[in-house]
């Protein structure tokens, strides 16, 4: 493991040594962050990160198979462009979360800020909390589970994708309605879920697209 103490240094003195550290161990671990802004921003290699403290926006965006952990908050745009591996946050998530994510899964232990998911392509978010208003604005794929309280204009604009919600709907977006669970549906919910020790007996409820406004045929490859 490679240790880096982020204390008064730049963010991209700390990118500096952390990219150097994936090129040479398989674990890195960051102390006193300080909610600095674009750390581990583009590794695209295997290597688990672990930050001690809280982070700043767009950490770990544009990367590819970390597996990230994050003891503590994070600000906007977290996973933003990801194309694969695992972020954890054990606090809370800032706002559009998981934006244009493309594979790989995101967990927020607590709530979540607004436009969460916004125009993901593909992957998996689940946050534990609440989450804000327009959750999975113009969302083109993948899934999203809100165990706790979603916002106004959930689903606005999506295209494609679901987003199942454990607790409140305050408001839909244009476009989306609800849909009762298919067995597929709470299989997918119970297995998923299980698999991070959550709990699945909810009273879910699942929102799509009507495909009135925007729908494609093709899927980018």
């Amino acid at each position: 493991m490679v240790e880096i103490d982020a204390s008064g240094k730049t963010s991209r003195q700390i990118n500096t040594e952390i990219k150097q550290a994936a090129c040479e161990a398989e674990e890195i671990l960051v102390l006193n962050p300080s909610a600095s802004h674009h750390l581990g921003v583009g590794i695209l290699k295997p290597v688990k990160i672990t930050y001690e403290g809280s982070v700043g926006y767009f950490c770990a965006g544009l990367s590819d198979g970390c597996d990230v952990v994050i003891n503590g908050n994070a600000g906007w745009c977290l996973g933003d462009n990801m194309m694969s591996g695992k972020i954890i946050v054990n606090g809370r998530g800032g706002s559009s979360l998981g934006p244009a994510m493309r594979g790989g899964t995101i967990i927020v232990r607590g709530d979540v800020g607004n436009r969460l998911g916004q125009v993901m392509k593909d992957g998996l978010i689940i946050v534990e909390g609440n989450a804000g208003f327009m959750a999975g604005f113009m969302m083109m794929g993948g899934k999203i589970i809100v165990m706790g309280d979603i916002g106004e204009r959930a689903g606005h604009w999506l295209i494609n994708g679901e987003i199942f919600v454990g607790g409140n709907i305050v408001g839909l977006g244009s476009d989306a309605q609800v849909e009762e669970l298919t067995d597929e549906d709470v299989n997918f919910l119970h297995r998923t879920l299980a698999q991070y020790g959550l709990e699945s007996n909810l009273p879910f409820k699942k929102i799509t697209s009507r495909k009135e406004l925007h729908h494609y045929s093709k899927k980018e490859s």
